[in-house]
């Protein structure tokens, strides 16, 4: 479909037609397979001409980081907003484990874009997006991080940080079996993460 191209001069046009990209990546995503998703789609969701995408991100790849950097901040948004009580025989490390990765079950849409985050994303993408992106993160991890000293409170921040990272690898390579039987990547994704917290106790 073709588009009559009205170019946005102020600023407030450019973000409103940036967030217009944004959703329609966004929605595509959630309706579908995120490999699946072509720059004519979005440009065909946002109404817009594939060409005007260019003039505010690098490639498909740069909308997608995009996306799933801000579906990472809601998470962890909701994640300070949890109540660590134990609740559980099972001690903290079980409790904070199976809280992490019953999360992560209700973020679909992130998991997917997690999952090809250091496959996909990131290796066709500049380097300074790259750094952007990598600075961006860091400041959700440390947010993560504070959220989790709730839960582990005898846990250093270097500790807490490591729990974070093995979090999203053991995520990303686990994610792929919901479609066998999502209950079996909850159970699983929460007993690798409970060990490895125990294997860091202090």
């Amino acid at each position: 479909m073709e588009y009559r191209f009205i170019r946005a001069r102020q600023p407030v046009q450019k973000e409103m037609r940036r967030r217009a990209i944004l959703q329609a990546a966004s929605a595509l995503a959630y309706e579908g397979r995120v490999e699946d998703i072509t720059l004519g789609l979005i440009a065909s969701r946002a109404q817009l001409a594939k060409s005007n995408l260019y003039r505010y991100f690098e490639n498909r790849e740069h909308i997608l980081l995009i996306v799933m950097l801000e579906d990472w901040e809601k998470w962890v948004t909701k994640l300070e907003h949890t109540v660590w009580d134990e609740g559980t025989t099972g001690g903290k490390e079980s409790f904070v484990a199976s809280i992490l990765a019953d999360s992560f079950r209700k973020e679909a849409r992130l998991c997917d874009l997690v999952c090809l985050l250091y496959t996909v994303l990131l290796p066709n993408l500049s380097k300074n997006v790259r750094l952007r992106f990598e600075n961006e993160f860091a400041v959700y991890e440390q947010r993560t991080s504070r959220a989790l000293r709730q839960g582990l409170p005898t846990y250093s921040q270097t500790e807490r940080a490591i729990i974070l990272r093995f979090m999203v690898v053991a995520m990303a390579g686990l994610w792929p079996m919901r479609e066998r039987n999502e209950n079996q990547f909850v159970t699983e994704l929460a007993h690798n993460l409970q060990t490895h917290i125990r294997g860091l106790a202090p």
